[in-house]
């Protein structure tokens, strides 16, 4: 069995000729967001108050598919400014994505206290604790 070539790792004779036809960006995006986790990482060093450093590398990590450190840079960021409402609101939804119910809707609840009424760009969560009921059949 042959080892596939490791600069072009996808496998079929289908795909690679979609792929030849229409190249992917997928990995000069990937590696552009690790380019700028590594410039934000830097920016944070030499300004380590600034909580819309640690917010946009939440994003980024997140963009990344590495929920940890975005749950922790989100942490951050929270601890930097009590009253940022963009990092409260994206904290609960990135919870809420990893089904940690109880830390959503606190975020979200946070999030909401900082802007009552109804906040501009956000749709409604339904974090209702009671499950929906069913029609009974008869």
């Amino acid at each position: 069995m042959t080892r596939p070539d490791p600069h072009f790792p996808f496998e079929g004779p289908v795909l690679r000729a979609y792929l030849h036809r229409y190249p992917s960006r997928v990995i000069d995006a990937v590696q552009a967001t690790r380019r700028d986790v590594e410039l934000l990482r830097r920016s944070s060093r030499k300004t380590p108050g600034d909580a819309g450093v640690h917010l946009e590398l939440a994003r980024n990590y997140r963009k990344l598919g590495n929920t940890i450190m975005a749950t922790h840079e989100y942490h951050i960021a929270v601890e930097k400014d009590r009253s940022c409402y963009r990092c409260y609101l994206e904290m609960g939804t990135l919870y809420r994505d990893l089904r940690r119910w109880d830390l959503s809707i606190r975020a979200l609840r946070k999030a909401a206290a900082l802007r009552p009424g109804k906040p501009e760009g956000v749709r409604p969560y339904h974090l209702s604790l009671t499950p929906p009921t069913l029609p009974s059949v008869k």
